[in-house]
């Protein structure tokens, strides 16, 4: 998987593109972004550094591409992976939180268009975990028929930094509430058919955003609730990789010591090693977001030595 790939000018003909095997990998205008509001607010902030996380600036060099949306799966192509990259021509800069010397947040073009749909979607009362930049709760704050926007953040550094620099910018702060404590315990103890809208986004990546989306999805049953997440097609896409994975171990005489190695990986095979897909409609449905979750929760749940058929 490409993390990184460096774009030059004499190779932006789509042989090149296609020699790489890529997807797309498309220019882009800085004004579309630099015109984002929550970005022009932020526009001339300054460096500011509280226990380990400090607020400042991420910089893309020119024709350096990068992810630019949603990792997704065609069904309809076996599940072929779908990258979108882009690039700037002159370069980019981006305001972010760094936690550690690691960049947790950044207002990039990423950022920027995998947030579009739960900002479209939000109402009402807005339940939102994670803080980052602020820039979830900025833009919801923005929208006339939301009312209100509470956080939950455990991290009392970054909740200074925000408190203190990004704050006191927002037009509407009066909507905004954190709550300082753990995502976890607070939905464990909370009313949250009290919120209209509840989102997802205490996670830097799909691989890590998996055990995070498992536990919401059950929290998400047992209370009768829904969430949104954070790059949820990502977190899908990543977790169909180990649903194909089980497929092609069915046809390898494999050691099972090996499977061992990932232990979401090991769970799956012990839980659906006697299961049986028939049919197109049951290949379907084992790959889809709803069988895929509950089977990875049960697998996750289990004693290492059941086996569910």
């Amino acid at each position: 998987f490409f993390h990184r790939v460096d774009i030059y000018p004499d190779h932006e003909d789509p042989s090149f593109l296609g020699f790489l095997n890529l997807d797309r990998v498309r220019p882009l205008r800085k004004e579309d972004y630099e015109s984002n509001p929550y970005y022009r607010l932020l526009k001339d902030i300054s460096f500011a550094s509280v226990k380990g996380v400090r607020l400042g600036w991420r910089y893309y060099e020119p024709y350096e591409a990068f992810l630019l949306d949603e990792i997704s799966a065609n069904p309809k192509a076996r599940y072929a992976e779908f990258t979108p990259l882009g690039y700037f021509k002159e370069g980019f800069k981006a305001p972010a939180i760094e936690k550690f010397g690691k960049i947790w947040m950044s207002l990039i073009p990423h950022e920027i268009n995998t947030m579009k749909k739960p900002i479209e979607e939000a109402k009402g009362k807005v339940l939102t975990y994670g803080l980052g930049l602020g820039y979830y709760a900025f833009m919801c704050a923005e929208k006339e028929d939301v009312c209100s926007v509470t956080i939950v953040e455990d991290d009392p550094a970054v909740i200074e930094i925000f408190e203190e620099n990004l704050l006191p910018l927002f037009p509407h702060k009066e909507k905004i509430k954190i709550v300082k404590g753990d995502a976890i315990d607070f939905s464990a103890k909370e009313d949250l058919s009290s919120y209209d809208y509840r989102f997802v986004d205490i996670y830097h990546n799909e691989a890590d955003a998996l055990p995070i989306y498992l536990a919401f999805y059950d929290i998400g049953r047992m209370k009768g609730v829904s969430f949104s997440f954070w790059i949820e097609e990502t977190i899908l896409t990543y977790l169909r990789r180990y649903f194909l994975v089980l497929l092609a171990i069915h046809f390898e005489d494999l050691d099972e010591k090996e499977l061992k190695q990932d232990e979401l990986l090991y769970k799956l095979y012990l839980y659906t090693k006697d299961w049986r897909l028939e049919t197109g409609e049951d290949l379907q449905d084992f790959l889809s977001k709803k069988k895929m979750s509950e089977t990875a929760i049960a697998a996750m749940n289990m004693k290492e030595t059941k086996r569910a058929g």
